[in-house]
């Protein structure tokens, strides 16, 4: 029995951090429409900036990186249970 029979909710996540600075705003619209057809939920997480949220579907954008943590976590599990 393998970990993917035993959770037939499993699903594929990528975190993405960026500060945004060299971001192609089209390339990234590309990457999550593509992720997503392939099963795969990217979060992006901005640091410092918020040109993430424009880009992805699931994104949020930390200005003080000791609330990265906690701001990372609470949109995982929102992404999770299909909320944006």
């Amino acid at each position: 029995l393998s970990l993917h029979d035993a959770l037939p909710i499993f699903k594929k996540f990528l975190i993405l951090l960026s500060d945004s600075m060299s971001m192609n705003p089209d390339h990234m619209k590309y990457l999550d429409l593509l992720a997503d057809k392939l099963g795969i939920k990217i979060i992006a997480i901005g640091i410092k900036s918020e040109e993430t949220l424009k880009c992805f579907k699931h994104a949020i954008a930390v200005r003080d990186l000791s609330e990265m943590g906690g701001a990372v976590f609470n949109k995982f599990l929102s992404t999770l249970r299909g909320r944006k």
